[in-house]
């Protein structure tokens, strides 16, 4: 379902103690408008703006709904297993 609420005032936590939401916490603190100044990352996962256009998404991720964000992760996280937060992250 997609969600009526703007993706600025959204916030999701995923599944209590998953790597979801361990990446959730640590790149935006559930948080779905969120944005790195230093790296442009956004969204509730931090994906660069690189990442997520070459993962098919349009438009920048912390401007998606939290549904679409949530695919995204799932996509990449299909892709690439947790590698792209692991490291930095300590998921």
């Amino acid at each position: 379902t997609v969600s009526s609420v703007p993706a600025q005032t959204a916030s999701y936590n995923g599944a209590s103690g998953s790597f979801q939401s361990c990446v959730i916490s640590r790149e935006s603190g559930g948080n779905a408008g969120a944005v790195n100044g230093s790296s442009g990352a956004g969204g509730l996962y931090g994906f660069l703006p690189s990442t997520w256009q070459a993962l098919g998404f349009s438009g920048l991720p912390e401007n998606a709904p939290v549904s679409v964000q949530n695919a995204a992760f799932a996509k990449e996280y299909a892709q690439s297993g947790g590698g792209a937060w692991s490291a930095y992250d300590g998921c």
